[in-house]
């Protein structure tokens, strides 16, 4: 059975090009679970989820619980495919309405 990871590289390789940028990250996320998890916290477990503070685009957030850096870094993700969603919706609305003019202009001829 082909890993999850690799079924979803090769569907996002199959679209444009304009989309490679704007998907989600799945490799990047898997390593941010790892990377937490490795991370040792202050009794010196690795599984618990004692509070941690971290660093993100050289910003530096509050203490959080581990889940949260995760959720942090998935929203990021989402909001980015989101987003590239509504600009490229944006676009064929645009495009919808320049061809509804034209064909007002066809029919009215």
């Amino acid at each position: 059975m082909v890993e999850f990871g690799k079924l979803l590289e090769a569907e996002q390789g199959a679209h444009d090009a304009a989309w490679a940028g704007h998907c989600i990250d799945y490799n990047s996320l898997k390593k941010t679970i790892k990377r937490i998890n490795e991370e040792p916290t202050l009794t010196g477990s690795r599984s618990s989820s004692r509070l941690t503070v971290y660093q993100h685009n050289d910003s530096l957030h509050p203490t959080t619980c581990r889940s949260t850096r995760f959720r942090y870094e998935l929203d990021n993700e989402i909001e980015r495919a989101v987003l590239y969603c509504l600009e490229v919706q944006g676009i064929l609305a645009s495009d919808l309405d320049s061809l509804s003019v034209k064909r007002e202009k066809f029919v009215d001829a």
